[in-house]
C-alpha cells in the first residue's frame, strides 16, 4: 500500500497529464487551454509539496507559471513563479530561489503591481545575501528603480541605502562609492540633509582608504555647501579625521573614527570598511 506521501505524488503526475492535455492542440481544437494548464499544473505542484517531492513540485508551478504568463495572466504567473521560489528555498537553493524570485517581479511589473514586484525583489536580496551580497546590491537598486518608476522617492531611497549596506558588507569599495553615488542623489531630491552629511562622511573614508588626500579634501568643502553642515558634528569629525590621515597619526585616526558620527553609522557601513593605514592598528572602527 502507497504511503499518503506516494499517493499525493501519484495525484501530481496525473494532474501533470492533465495540464499537458490542454496544451495540445489538433484540427479540432486550434488553440491550447492555457487557464486549464495552469490550474492543473498549480494542483499538481501542491499534490508534489505535500508529498515532499520537492524538485517536481518547483518545476510544475514553473510551468504553471509560464501557463499563466500566455493567458495574459501576468499576476498569476507572479504568484505561481513566487512558490516556485519557496519551494526551491525548502531545498536550500537559495541561489536558485532567489532567480525565481526576479522572474516573478517582472511578472508582477508587467500586471501593474509595482510595490509587489519591489517586496519580491527585497525577499531575493536577503536570500543571497549571506552567499552573495553583491548580487544582493543588485537586487536592491533594481527594487530602488521599480519605486522610483512609481514615483515613490522615499522607498527608493531605502532600498538604496539597504544597496549600500550591502556593498560595505561586500567589501566592495568601487560599487560602494558608486551606490552612494545613488543615495547621494536622492537625499538631495528630499532635501534630506542630515542624511547628506553622514554620506559625505562615508565618502571621505573611501577616499583616505586609497590615500587620495585631494579627494578627501574636496568632499569636506563639498559638504560645507549642504545647508546645516557646518554647525554638525560631521564637520569636525571629519576635519580631525582629515588632519590626523594627513598627518599619519594613527593613534589619532583610531580616536577620530571612534567618534559618536562614525560610531553611528549603520552596522554594515561601520565595521565592515578596512584598515587605511598601514600603520594604524589591525582594525579601524568607522
Amino acid at each position: 500500500m502507497a504511503t499518503g506521501g506516494e499517493a499525493k505524488v501519484r495525484e501530481g503526475d496525473k494532474l501533470i497529464i492533465e495540464a499537458e492535455k490542454c496544451l495540445k492542440t489538433n484540427w479540432l481544437k486550434w488553440s491550447a487551454d492555457y487557464a486549464g494548464a495552469a490550474h492543473a499544473f498549480d494542483k499538481a505542484a501542491l499534490c508534489y509539496r505535500n508529498g515532499k517531492a520537492y524538485d517536481k513540485a518547483r518545476q510544475a508551478y514553473e510551468r504553471a507559471a509560464e501557463a499563466h504568463y500566455k493567458n495574459a495572466g501576468s499576476f498569476q504567473a507572479g504568484r505561481s513563479m513566487e512558490q516556485a521560489a519557496h519551494v526551491a528555498k525548502e531545498m536550500k537553493q537559495m541561489e536558485q530561489a532567489a532567480m525565481l524570485l526576479e522572474t516573478a517581479s517582472h511578472y508582477y511589473h508587467e500586471s501593474g503591481h509595482g510595490d509587489t514586484a519591489g517586496q519580491v525583489l527585497t525577499k531575493a536580496a536577503k536570500l543571497v545575501d549571506p552567499v552573495n551580497p553583491l548580487r544582493a546590491v543588485d537586487y536592491h537598486l533594481a527594487c530602488a528603480e521599480l519605486h522610483l518608476v512609481e514615483d515613490k522617492q522615499r522607498e527608493a531611497t531605502k532600498a538604496t541605502r539597504n544597496a549600500v549596506n550591502m556593498a560595505a558588507r561586500a567589501r566592495d569599495l568601487d560599487k560602494l562609492k558608486e551606490v552612494l553615488e545613488k543615495l547621494r542623489a536622492l537625499y538631495e531630491e528630499l532635501n534630506m540633509h542630515k542624511q547628506l552629511w553622514n554620506v559625505a562622511a562615508i565618502e571621505l573614508v573611501l577616499h583616505l582608504h586609497r590615500d587620495d588626500t585631494v579627494a578627501a579634501n574636496d568632499t569636506v568643502v563639498d559638504a560645507a555647501k549642504i545647508p546645516g553642515f557646518l554647525e554638525s558634528d560631521e564637520r569636525p569629525a571629519m576635519e580631525r579625521l582629515c588632519d590626523a590621515f594627513q598627518e599619519r597619526d594613527g593613534d589619532a585616526v583610531v580616536e577620530a573614527c571612534g567618534g559618536v558620527v562614525f560610531r553611528s553609522m549603520e552596522t554594515d557601513v561601520r565595521t565592515s570598511i578596512p584598515p587605511f593605514l598601514s600603520f594604524s592598528l589591525a582594525k579601524i572602527i568607522l
